[in-house]
C-alpha cells in the first residue's frame, strides 16, 4: 500500500508540471512598465493627502501654523518637533513616496507613446 501511494505521489507530481513555467514569474498586480501619467497623477495624489492629512504624526503643518493648537502634548505648538520624529515621517511620505514618482515620470516622458493629437502639438 505505501509503495503504491508513494508511485501515485510520484506520477501525479511529474504530471503536474507544464513545459512552459516562466510565465508563474510574472506578477499582473505590479506591473513593470508603468505610463508616466500613471506615476504624476500618484504624486500629485500622495503630495495632497499629505500636506492635507489629519494626522499629526504626519503633517504638523496645521499645529506650527497655530489652527490647531493642542491640550495635552505642548511639543509640535513649541515648534519642539524632533521628540516623535514626525520631520522623519513627511520627509519619508513626501521624498520616498512623491518625489521618486515624479522623478521616475520626468525620465519616462520622453519616450511615452502619444496619441494622435499630441503628437500634431509636437
Amino acid at each position: 500500500m505505501k509503495k503504491t501511494a508513494f508511485i501515485f505521489v510520484l506520477v501525479s507530481m511529474l504530471s503536474a508540471c507544464t513545459k512552459d513555467i516562466t510565465k508563474l514569474n510574472i506578477d499582473p498586480k505590479n506591473p513593470v512598465n508603468v505610463p508616466s501619467y500613471s506615476l504624476f497623477t500618484e504624486a500629485e495624489r500622495s503630495i495632497t493627502n499629505t500636506v492635507t492629512s489629519a494626522s499629526v504624526n504626519l503633517n504638523i503643518f496645521r499645529l506650527i501654523e497655530q489652527q490647531w493648537t493642542e491640550t495635552t502634548y505642548l511639543n509640535e505648538t513649541d515648534y519642539q518637533i524632533t521628540y516623535r520624529k514626525q520631520p522623519d515621517a513627511i520627509w519619508s511620505a513626501i521624498y520616498s513616496g512623491a518625489l521618486t514618482n515624479l522623478d521616475r515620470a520626468k525620465k519616462l516622458i520622453p519616450t511615452d507613446v502619444n496619441d494622435a493629437g499630441t503628437q500634431k502639438m509636437r
